[in-house]
């Protein structure tokens, strides 16, 4: 009879484990996700303007790179202006239009921008996740699930 309560209570301890940690393992990944990949601007509208000489702010101002920067009509425009990766500035002579389209791959604010930390980062689910499984196992084990088996 004391087997049956040790048996129930390892199973009462495990469904409690496995509706915590399954719902946090899916908030951790949405967490590390921000922190280690970059994203794409395809098509941001900027005003340039007429004058001549202008420095538009884009959205974003941490840019990995700058692909192209494009009027109305898709006529490359990118010789006009020069780029300040750091800032996300534009700093453009006259582009001959008013309203362009700048392209360009940028980190969030949370990007983890060493490269171990982002490896450790990613490795964390998967010890969390592994955690979760071992845990699994080990309550299966101890209420004889495993003892079927041999």
């Amino acid at each position: 009879m004391p087997e049956d309560k040790n048996k129930l209570g390892v199973l009462v301890v495990l469904t409690i484990a496995l509706l915590v940690g399954i719902p946090l393992l899916s908030s951790i990944a949405d967490m590390i996700n921000p922190r280690t990949n970059t994203y794409t601007v395809p098509n941001e509208t900027i005003t340039t303007g007429n004058e001549a000489y202008t420095t538009p702010a884009l959205a974003q101002d941490d840019l990995v790179s700058f692909t192209s920067l494009t009027n109305v009509t898709g006529a490359n425009i990118r010789g006009f202006c020069n780029v300040s990766l750091s800032l996300g500035t534009l700093s453009c002579n006259k582009t001959g239009a008013n309203v362009t389209y700048a392209a360009y791959v940028y980190y969030p604010n949370e990007y983890v921008k060493d490269s171990i930390s982002r490896v450790l980062i990613n490795l964390l689910i998967l010890f969390f996740a592994i955690a979760i499984i071992a845990a699994a196992i080990l309550g299966m084990n101890k209420m004889g699930i495993f003892d079927q088996f041999k």
